[in-house]
């Protein structure tokens, strides 16, 4: 890019940029985490990768459930942390 575009780079105030990463937390297997934990109260829901923008609702859907003793939909035994 540099090459490319020479001036827009030459004309950045170096000083000013701001470097950041945001993280992505994946599991071994690629399917995330959800419910709940050995810790009362405490619920989970990661591990989704790159895809958790993709899994949002669904996966705040079967929390949801989990969390007000609602029949999810799917198996939850799929997505839990006891698989590991």
């Amino acid at each position: 890019m540099r090459k490319v575009y020479p001036r827009i780079f030459d004309s950045m105030d170096k000083e000013k940029i701001k470097k950041w990463s945001g993280f992505r937390p994946m599991t071994p297997d690629g399917v995330g985490v959800m419910g709940a934990t050995n810790i009362k109260g405490l619920y989970i829901n990661t591990g989704h990768g790159h895809l958790g923008w993709t899994m949002a609702p669904g996966a705040g859907k079967l929390v949801a459930d989990i969390i007000t003793d609602e029949d999810p939909e799917i198996n939850i035994e799929d997505y839990s942390l006891e698989r590991f």
